[in-house]
This record gives structure tokens, C-alpha cells and sequence, in this order.
């Protein structure tokens, strides 16, 4: 109803992401675990076996900013190393 007026709403759905807030609880920072360190169970599930750098979900962003997605509108687009189709 918006796109009459050229306003295009789309959203992202991340999963789990090093160096940002996301996942982090209130007064716990995430942190990394160590390579020596068993994976957490949210990576283990995931099909691409890691979590993503904050500069793979700063691309994103970028491209929902710029005119090459012009013609995009109601997406959510999923980022989350396949976590979702699991």
C-alpha cells in the first residue's frame, strides 16, 4: 500500500553474526568462542558450519540502500548460514 508514494519496505532476518549486538544478552557481551573451544549448537546446525562477519550483513544493508535493489520491496531476506532451512 506504501509503493504508490515510492516507499519500499523490505526486511533482513540475521542469524547469528561475530562483532555485533545481535544475540547478545543484557550485561553478557558476545564473544567468539576460542578455536580450542566445541562449537555452540547454533553453529553446529548450521549448514555452513560458522557464523558471519559483521561486514557480510554490512553488505547487505548496503544493498537494500542502494538503486540496484530499486525493485525490490516486501522481502525478508534471511541471513543465517542456511540455519533456518535446517
Amino acid at each position: 500500500e506504501y509503493a504508490q508514494y515510492g516507499i519500499r519496505v523490505n526486511a533482513i532476518a540475521p542469524g547469528f553474526h561475530h562483532g555485533t549486538r545481535i544475540g547478545e544478552r543484557p550485561g553478557k557481551p558476545h564473544q567468539p568462542p576460542p578455536p580450542a573451544v566445541e562449537l555452540p549448537l547454533s553453529v553446529v546446525r548450521t549448514p555452513l558450519q560458522r557464523t558471519a562477519e559483521p561486514g557480510e550483513l554490512k553488505a547487505l544493508l548496503l544493498y537494500l540502500a542502494a538503486d540496484s535493489s530499486s525493485f525490490m520491496t516486501g522481502q525478508v531476506l534471511i541471513h543465517d548460514g542456511g540455519l533456518s532451512i535446517w
